[in-house]
Order: C-alpha cells, then sequence, then structure tokens
C-alpha cells in the first residue's frame, strides 16, 4: 500500500503537463480574448469555442483566432 504513495519522477513530470495543457491553455486563451476587439459577436463565439473544447479551442484560437482580431490603434 505504500508503494502508492511515492511519486516517481516521470509521474510528477506527467500530472505537471496535465495541468498545462487542461488548465492554463484555456485559461490564456480566454484571456486572450476578452483583452482583444473583434468584429460583431466573434468575441462570444471564441469564448464558447474555448469553453466547450478547451484543448482544441484554445489551438484553433491560437492559430486562426488571433488573425481575425482587430488591431489595436496606437
Amino acid at each position: 500500500m505504500n508503494h502508492l504513495l511515492i511519486l516517481n519522477p516521470q509521474l510528477i513530470l506527467c500530472i505537471q503537463f496535465l495541468f498545462v495543457v487542461l488548465i492554463l491553455m484555456p485559461a490564456m486563451g480566454l484571456l486572450s480574448v476578452s483583452r482583444n476587439n473583434f468584429e460583431g459577436n466573434k468575441r462570444l463565439l471564441w469564448i464558447a469555442i474555448i469553453i466547450l473544447l478547451p484543448i482544441v479551442g484554445s489551438i484553433l484560437y491560437v492559430f486562426i483566432g488571433r488573425r481575425q482580431r482587430l488591431r489595436k490603434a496606437f
């Protein structure tokens, strides 16, 4: 029973990777969507995609959504 409490380095690394993929990627995607301007209802669409499909939605936003945002005037 005690062998179940011992975490080997590979398991710790796997847990950290899952944390980044499952928690941080969608959170960063939602933060990015909320900070940028989009035309019409595209912001709500991207928020829905990231919430409903966290990993796929975050990856799609990085490759597609960031190009669709409006440029901020300096």
